[in-house]
């Protein structure tokens, strides 16, 4: 546990810190953005489905 604190304190463990961090932010936010490209993907192929067969059941 002391040598976390000690790396921590390090300048060189600050920035370890800081980009580990800012990976973390950036793995958060590409997840979410799949998340919501493909919540998206589905509700527009489930849409265009239903139109198909609402279509074709009245022709």
């Amino acid at each position: 546990m002391s040598k976390l604190f000690t790396r921590v304190k390090s300048t060189k463990g600050v920035n370890g810190v800081i980009v580990a961090l800012l990976l973390i932010l950036v793995g958060v936010g590409a997840i979410a953005g799949v998340k919501t490209f493909m919540d998206d993907s589905s509700n527009t192929i489930t849409t265009d489905v239903n139109t198909s067969i609402n279509s074709f059941k009245t022709n």
